[in-house]
């Protein structure tokens, strides 16, 4: 029984590779953790002559009494719900920051370079551990245009073919990205928005990328590895016993065997 999730949101995830959750944390607790965030930076929150490229990469994760608030129950309850309970753990703090600055680009898009298979610190199979799930954090508000995570709808399921296909040697995070990249091409891409305290949850197999800030309003995010203690179980003999994530591997694979 989910705890946190409906049987609506999980199908959702299952079949298109993301999920955004709402208030998973509170507005007011992203608002001091952005302070914390603008500490760390060059640039200024108030002083545009500061802001010199589109995205800024801040390699802090914070680990402190603040930033841990935002793990609430809820937060671990849909963990759960996704990978299955006690099967995966959290990387410490927040995670990296991937901060979008605007006043860069007249048309909202995802540059062809942004676009990635999580992953470039292990070399990929079919049932890696080493990325179970990804917890994209939105500490500020997020309109369309505004530098929201652009997500090809449906793009785990060729990930998980081409992974397929590649083992027993698997595939580095190039190589990979490089041969699911053009096979997904043609499928629907979108852009999430949402609101600070929202977390938006991807399927560790689906192709997504930072995208243009077009808004007056620099964004605020913060990408959080979790990942499982052991290798995916992709042979499961009780079909309930899946986890969301192992599960849409499977139907991928057998939707392309049928």
């Amino acid at each position: 029984m989910p705890k946190a999730l409906s049987q609506e949101d999980i199908t959702h995830f299952i079949e298109n590779g993301y999920l955004l959750v709402k208030n998973v944390f509170s507005p007011e607790l992203a608002a001091k953790i952005n302070l914390m965030v603008w500490e760390k930076l060059d640039e200024r929150p108030d002083d545009t002559s500061t802001w010199h490229k589109p995205l800024v990469w801040l390699k802090e994760v914070f680990k402190n009494d603040i930033v841990d608030q935002i793990h609430t129950k809820r937060y671990s309850d849909v963990i759960d719900d996704l990978c299955g309970e006690d099967r995966w753990f959290a990387h410490t703090g927040a995670g990296v920051w991937p901060i979008l600055f605007p006043g860069f680009s007249d048309s909202w898009c995802v540059p062809e370079e942004n676009w990635h298979v999580e992953g470039n610190w292990f070399h990929h199979h079919l049932n890696s551990s080493e990325q179970g799930l990804i917890g994209i954090q939105l500490f500020t508000d997020i309109q369309p245009g505004g530098g929201g995570t652009g997500i090809r709808v449906g793009s785990h399921r060729y990930t998980a073919r081409v992974l397929a296909e590649a083992e027993p040697d698997g595939l580095d995070e190039h190589e990979l990205c490089n041969k699911v990249f053009p096979l997904t091409k043609h499928l629907p891409l979108i852009e999430i928005t949402g609101n600070a305290g929202d977390i938006l949850f991807i399927h560790p197999f689906t192709l997504h990328g930072s995208s243009t800030n077009l808004s007056k309003q620099v964004r605020i995010a913060a990408n959080k590895c979790i990942s499982l203690f052991q290798p995916l179980n992709l042979e499961r003999v009780v079909e309930e016993d899946y986890s969301p994530v192992e599960l849409a591997i499977v139907n991928s694979l057998k939707k392309r065997n049928s």
